[in-house]
């Protein structure tokens, strides 16, 4: 059983609007996964887990690794927490370049036409938030894509099971 976290109630609404959103893990330390032993691995995906279900009460189904850098055995202690690993097929670069650069990344990968965009983005720099993003969902729908999750991409669920039940109304919480 997780440690009992207070939420007020303007917290749990702000959790109830993050559940809308799709969140998967990324590690707990941001390591090459593939230099750890397994029992490592296993410590970064599983402390991340625990703090997603502590904090929206689910399990993320989709863990991406840092680097983009896996192995036969990240996959395995991945598929042992019931996670799927998920790899981009486009990386913007936005982590590297000028904004400018990132999107002219972004035109030049769809002139290729590809079947899907999996595409690697950091929401966390000001330039990819505002800039980058908005200027991509844009131009991907102008050319006829359809926007989805990866769950949805792969058909599967965003989340796994709770491994505790989260309670139905948050007025009646009793935590000090």
């Amino acid at each position: 059983m997780p440690k009992v976290i207070r939420y007020d109630i303007p917290m749990f609404e702000n959790i109830i609007e993050l559940t809308r959103k799709k969140i998967a893990s990324h590690t707990w330390t941001h390591p090459d996964l593939t230099t750890l032993n397994d029992t490592a691995i296993y410590s970064e995906l599983k402390k991340t887990e625990e703090a997603i279900e502590n904090i929206i009460g689910l399990r993320p189904a989709y863990m991406r690794p840092p680097y983009g850098s896996y192995n036969a055995n990240v996959s395995a202690v991945a598929a042992s927490l019931n996670e799927d690993v998920v790899i981009w097929n486009f990386d913007s670069q936005d982590w590297n370049v000028p904004a400018n650069e990132s999107i002219a990344r972004y035109d030049a990968f769809l002139a290729t036409n590809p079947s899907t965009v999996l595409a690697l983005n950091h929401e966390t720099y000001n330039t990819s938030a505002h800039v980058v993003l908005p200027y991509a969902l844009k131009l991907l729908k102008s050319k006829g894509y359809k926007l989805v999750t990866v769950a949805e991409c792969l058909g599967g669920q965003p989340y796994l099971k709770p491994r505790w039940r989260w309670p139905v109304n948050p007025t009646k919480l009793k935590c000090t």
